[in-house]
């Protein structure tokens, strides 16, 4: 993958919010995997998935909102300095 390709980081104050967004993801996953393979059976372990999916879910949900809230940013910074730019005759 070269420099272009990789994934561009967050700004500095949203990249450790993504950082733990992910993180927690992962371990709700791992967590959720496990209960595959647990002791626990029928109504309990039924209620344990759904409220390990529930939470990956938000999870996701609180990840996406800090994506569109920096994809608008982006696009207000880049509007802003279109505006700044001076026309050129035609």
């Amino acid at each position: 993958m070269t420099d272009d390709q990789k994934p561009q980081e967050p700004e500095e104050g949203q990249g450790s919010e993504v950082k733990r967004l992910r993180e927690q993801i992962n371990t709700e996953y791992q967590a959720a995997q496990r209960g595959f393979t647990g002791s626990a059976q029928g109504t309990s372990k039924h209620e344990f998935m759904t409220a390990k999916t529930e939470r990956i879910g938000k999870l996701v949900e609180d990840l996406k909102k800090i994506s569109v809230d920096e994809a608008k940013k982006a696009l207000e910074e880049m509007g802003k300095a279109d505006q700044q730019k001076p026309e050129e005759p035609a």
